[in-house]
Formats: structure tokens, sequence, C-alpha cells
């Protein structure tokens, strides 16, 4: 084997070896400044007269968007890609059927997933958080 294959073989495996700790620590990096956020499992509250149920959720978890001038909540699904097991926001127009200071009552829930309970700016639909505990489903 010639001295020039021998450098470039070495020159490839430092080259590779870099770009696999670059990935690594980019990634441990990314997941380490996510969000923290506290969720919570919406509550079967009551049968509504069109047959669906209305679900009691904390009131930190209701949101108004401005711009549409409708309530949503922050709905929290498990993602698999290549950064691994995360949680995406993702959001849900809701109908507010009634709001106190600790919970509120709503309808348009299609499936049930936990919500997030959070003001803060950092946690949006399509992003990634993390989750500070799990609630049994």
């Amino acid at each position: 084997m010639s001295a020039k294959t021998k450098a470039f073989i070495i020159t490839m495996g430092v080259f590779f070896a870099t770009v696999v700790f670059l990935t690594y620590y980019s990634k441990q990096v990314f997941l380490k400044n996510l969000p923290v956020v506290e969720v919570a499992m919406p509550q079967r509250a009551e049968q509504l007269n069109s047959g669906r149920f209305a679900y009691s959720v904390p009131a930190a978890a209701i949101h108004f968007d401005m711009q549409t001038g409708q309530y949503y909540v922050l709905l929290l699904q498990e993602v698999s890609d290549i950064l691994g097991d995360n949680y995406c926001p993702v959001a849900t127009t809701v109908t507010l059927l009634y709001r106190d200071e600790e919970t509120a009552r709503i309808d348009g829930l299609v499936y049930v997933e936990p919500v997030i309970l959070t003001d803060d700016p950092r946690v949006n639909a399509g992003g990634r958080v993390t989750v500070e505990a799990m609630p049994d489903r």
C-alpha cells in the first residue's frame, strides 16, 4: 500500500470520527437547551348535546390567539426523528365553555393527549420540548 493511500485512509478516518463526534455533541447541546414543560391529562367532564364530551383542563393550558380570536391548547405529541424520541407541541383550537382561576372546561379535543401548562414564549406549535414528568393516561 502506498504512502498516499495510507495518508488518505487516516485522513478519512479522522474526518468521519470528527463528524460523528460533532453530530453527537450538537444533539446533546440541542436537547439540553429545550424548554422544560409541565403537562396534565384532560379529564372527561360531561357529555354535550352534540354527543361529544367536554374536558376539564387546568386554566394555565388555555391560550388565546389574538389574530384569529380563538382559544387553543398545546397538546403534547411524541415524535421520533434523527434526534431520537422527543416531544412536540401541537396547537388545537378549542371552544371555551367555562373558566375560573384554576380550571377550564373545553370542547373540541379530537383525541386526548397531555396538555402543556406554560406561558413560556419559547414553547410554540411545531417546536420541541422536554417534559418534567409524564402523567398517567
